[in-house]
């Protein structure tokens, strides 16, 4: 599970470029192990009025990943799905 923040760059063809592309940036992960399986319906945020388009995908084959640079990343952890469905943990 990753946040990647940041908008759409001029190079990046779309949403899925610009997750992919921050998730690499902040996390240093591999992203030819991701696959994307698609995009959810663009939301906006409130807080901030800015529009986001979460892109969903499964990591099928892991990297080392780590906070690339503090000022954006305090830090990276993996969470396993079975952890995240369990209404008896969080």
């Amino acid at each position: 599970m990753a946040f990647p923040g940041g908008g759409i760059d001029p190079e990046d063809s779309g949403a899925t470029d610009a997750a992919l592309r921050e998730a690499w940036e902040e996390t240093g992960v591999d992203t030819s192990g991701i696959e994307v399986l698609g995009n959810l319906a663009e939301t906006e945020l409130p807080v901030s009025n800015f529009f986001v388009t979460p892109v969903i995908g499964w990591w099928h084959a892991e990297s080392k990943v780590h906070a690339v640079d503090p000022g954006e990343s305090a830090g990276v952890f993996r969470a396993p799905v079975a952890e995240l469905l369990d209404p008896k943990i969080g």
